[in-house]
């Protein structure tokens, strides 16, 4: 399953290319991008029923202009905010709905107001953990405590350094990055995914 923070269509497309069965579940209007966006899983056979509309919302949505093959501009449409506590446990109810399906949760936040609330990540983790299900995170948020005790996180090396505030330069910085960010989340990789 993943959880869509702005940019779980490329997670999701990713997980069904490889033969797994996928949940979305995040938030999206009614406008014409979210309608394509919808339409879009349907017909590659991703559940996304767990989409919600909220009312003054748009569709993120990023219009590139560009000129043989050179981006020129992009120009962002989006809310950012937190979203409401009603579709918070639309969501919460989701994963619950399903949870005997659902092996892994995958928490994409590329802080467009799904997982603003620490306390609603929080719940996500704990959810998943008392229905025995992987949750992981790939997240450009600098709050790295809200995903506290979160199986799995992914910073790429930019977010790493902006959540820990250290510059990778070689090999020696990178390790203390990582062990930073792994201490101030608390992260962990369960030994069921056979990794040590």
């Amino acid at each position: 399953m993943t959880l869509e923070g702005g940019g779980a269509c490329n997670v999701a497309h990713n997980l069904k290319a490889v033969g797994c069965k996928v949940y979305v579940a995040g938030v999206a209007a009614c406008d014409e991008a979210g309608n394509w966006l919808r339409k879009n899983f349907v017909e590659r056979g991703i559940n996304a029923d767990c989409i919600i509309s909220e009312i003054n919302r748009p569709t993120t949505l990023k219009t590139r202009c560009a000129t043989k093959g050179q981006q020129l501009l992009r120009v962002d449409t989006e809310n950012a905010e937190e979203i409401q506590t009603e579709s918070q446990e639309v969501i919460l109810g989701f994963i619950k709905k399903h949870a005997e399906e659902i092996d892994g949760v995958i928490m994409s936040d590329y802080r467009k107001g799904v997982f603003n609330s620490a306390d609603f990540v929080k719940r996500i983790i704990n959810l998943c953990h008392n229905s025995n299900i992987i949750v992981a995170t790939d997240s450009k948020s600098r709050n790295i405590a809200a995903f506290e005790n979160i199986d799995i996180v992914k910073p790429n090396n930019i977010e790493l350094e902006n959540a820990v505030d250290i510059k990778i330069t070689d090999e020696d910085s990178l390790n203390r990055a990582g062990e930073l960010y792994l201490e101030k989340s608390k992260a962990k990789v369960p030994s069921r995914c056979g990794i040590y």
